[in-house]
């Protein structure tokens, strides 16, 4: 029997493009993340995308990337690419950076 690692925190980086500066994405992200229990940081890009880091158990995560798939109303999400990090301990809360 393999062990059951669904409750292994696992932190992602996440780019998100699209319309997603201007429509309150952030905001999104953050009412998304705190419903989630997800901590980490979101940001925009200078280039125009949103970029953010979030840590939480892997399904959780995929639960909390689905949401940001949708966007906010106003919001149009073209892509969403996400990448494996290290964890960071001691993370508890989730920012917005400005």
């Amino acid at each position: 029997m393999t062990p059951d690692n669904s409750s292994e925190e696992k932190r992602l980086h996440i780019i998100v493009t699209g319309r997603v500066q201007g429509v309150g994405f952030r905001y999104f992200t953050k009412d998304n993340a705190d419903m989630y229990n997800v901590t980490g940081w979101v940001r925009n890009c200078a280039n125009g995308s949103v970029e953010a880091e979030a840590q939480a158990p892997e399904e959780i995560l995929n639960k909390f990337c689905e949401e940001l798939r949708k966007g906010p109303f106003m919001g149009s999400v073209s892509d969403l690419q996400t990448q494996e990090i290290e964890t960071v301990s001691g993370d508890n809360t989730f920012r917005i950076r400005f």
